[in-house]
C-alpha cells in the first residue's frame, strides 16, 4: 500500500489540520532491517503477532485439510516456512513501490510492515496522473506476478512429485497473492487502487484535487462496506468477520485521512521556507545560563513555544523550550547552560530559505518541540518554521487565500 500524499506532514500538521492519522501505529515499536534501494525498511512488532496466525492458520487447518495424515512435525515447519515467504511477498509487494516512486522521483522516507500489510510512506507526489497510477499500480502487479508464479510452480510441484505439504504451502502462497493483489486494487483511497482512480479521474478532468476527492469517496464506501460485511460475518459464526471489520475500519479511517492530508498537499505545493517562516522573538545563547534565559522569558514571554539556541557566531545549534527548563529545577538553572538544557539541532533542521516545505513538512515537529526547522542565511539564523506556521498555511488554503 503505497502512501504518498498523507505523509508529507505527519505528524507535524495533521494535529492542525484536523487529521486523522494512521502513521504513529505503524512507527512505535518498529525495527529496523535493512534497506531496499536506499530507503529503510522497518519490520513492526504486530507483524510477529500476524505470523504466528499464520503459521496456526496454516498447520492447524489450511495444510491438514490439504493432506491429511502429515505428520505435525512437518505441518508446522512448513507452516512456518510458507509464513515468512508470505511476508517476503508483501516486501516485495512494497519494494516495488519504492522502485517506481524513485523513477518518477518521488522520494521514499520508509518502509514499514505491519499487521495489516506494508506501508510506503512517501514525501510527496508524482507530479503526473501516469506517474501516480504507476507507482500505485506496481505493488498489486508485482503480488499477481508472484501468485502465478506460486501457482505455476505448485502446478509443476503436483507433476513432479513434490511432497504434497510444499505443493499445498505453494498453492496457498499463490492464491493469497493474488487475493491480495485485487484487494489492493479496489478504486478507493488508501488502496493502490484508490490512487490508481485518482490518477485516472485526474487525467480526465485536469484536476488532480478531484481525483483525490472521488478515490477519498469510494474509499469511505469501501471500508464501510467492509466493516459491514465483517460484522454480518461475525455475527453468523465466521470469526474472520472481527478481520474484516478492522480492515474495513482502517480503510474508512485512511480515507478520511487521504481526504485532509490533501489539503495539506495542495496548501505547501510550490512554497518555500520563506513562506512559512517568522523571525523568532527570542532568540537564546547557547553559553548564557539557563536561569539568564528563564529571566528574558518572565520579562516578555515569547508566543512560540519554541526558543532557538545559537551559538558565538549566532549560528543556530539547537533548541530549548519553556518544558526543558521547568524539567531542569531552580537549583540547577545557574549552573546549566542553556546548549545543555535544550537539545540539539540537527542539520537537515538548518535550511536555506528557498527549500520546499513540503520536504521540511516531511520532518515533521523536533520531538519534544513545534519546531519544524529554522532558516539561516550563510550560517546566520533568520527565522523559524514551527507547527504553527504550516497549519496556518493550511487553513489559510481552506479559506481560499
Amino acid at each position: 500500500m503505497a502512501r504518498g500524499r498523507s505523509d508529507l506532514a505527519e505528524p507535524a500538521v495533521s494535529r492542525v489540520a484536523d487529521r486523522a492519522t494512521v502513521e504513529p501505529a505503524t512507527r512505535r515499536g518498529a525495527l529496523p532491517v535493512g534497506r531496499v534501494a536506499g530507503v529503510p525498511v522497518e519490520l513492526h512488532w504486530s507483524l510477529l503477532g500476524a505470523v504466528a496466525l499464520l503459521t496456526w492458520l496454516l498447520a492447524a487447518q489450511v495444510l491438514p485439510a490439504e493432506v491429511p495424515g502429515a505428520a505435525p512435525v512437518w505441518r508446522w515447519t512448513v507452516a512456518t516456512a510458507a509464513a515468512l515467504v508470505f511476508v517476503a511477498t508483501i516486501a516485495l509487494h512494497e519494494s516495488a513501490h519504492v522502485l517506481v516512486a524513485r523513477h518518477v522521483g518521488v522520494r521514499v522516507r520508509r518502509v514499514t510492515l505491519w499487521v495489516v500489510g506494508g506501508v510506503s510512506e512517501m514525501t510527496g507526489e508524482p507530479r503526473s496522473p501516469g506517474g501516480l497510477a504507476a507507482v500505485a499500480a506496481a505493488g498489486p502487479v508485482t503480488s499477481a506476478a508472484l501468485g502465478l508464479g506460486f501457482l505455476g510452480l505448485a502446478q509443476l510441484g503436483r507433476g513432479a512429485a513434490w511432497p504434497a505439504l510444499v505443493v499445498a504451502a505453494l498453492a496457498w502462497l499463490g492464491g493469497t497473492n493474488l487475493l491480495i493483489a485485487a484487494f489492493n486494487l479496489l478504486p478507493g483511497a488508501p488502496l493502490d487502487g484508490g490512487r490508481v482512480l485518482h490518477g485516472l479521474v485526474w487525467r480526465l478532468t485536469g484536476d488532480r484535487e478531484r481525483g483525490r476527492a472521488a478515490a477519498v469517496a469510494v474509499g469511505r464506501l469501501v471500508g464501510f462496506a467492509l466493516t459491514g460485511f465483517g460484522v454480518l460475518l461475525f455475527l453468523l459464526g465466521s470469526w474472520t468477520g472481527l478481520w474484516l471489520a478492522a480492515v474495513g475500519w482502517f480503510v474508512g479511517l485512511s480515507a478520511a485521512a487521504e481526504r485532509n492530508g490533501g489539503r495539506v498537499v495542495a496548501a505547501l505545493e510550490g512554497r518555500t521556507a520563506a513562506d512559512a517562516a517568522h523571525a523568532p522573538e527570542l532568540v537564546a545563547q547557547a553559553g548564557s545560563s539557563a536561569e539568564t534565559l528563564v529571566a528574558a522569558l518572565r520579562a516578555r514571554p515569547p508566543r512560540a513555544a519554541s526558543i532557538p539556541v545559537v551559538g558565538v557566531d549566532g549560528d543556530p545549534v539547537g533548541v530549548v523550550t519553556v518544558g526543558d527548563l521547568v524539567r531542569l529545577g531552580p537549583a540547577d538553572r545557574a549552573t546549566t547552560r542553556v546548549r545543555e538544557a535544550g537539545r540539539p539541532l540537527p542539520a537537515e533542521r538548518i535550511v536555506a530559505a528557498d527549500v520546499p516545505l513540503e520536504r521540511l513538512a516531511a520532518l515533521g515537529a523536533l520531538p519534544g518541540t513545534d519546531l519544524v526547522a529554522v532558516v539561516a542565511d550563510h550560517g546566520r539564523l533568520t527565522g523559524t518554521v514551527t507547527v504553527p506556521d504550516l497549519a496556518r498555511l493550511v487553513e489559510l488554503h481552506r479559506l481560499g487565500t
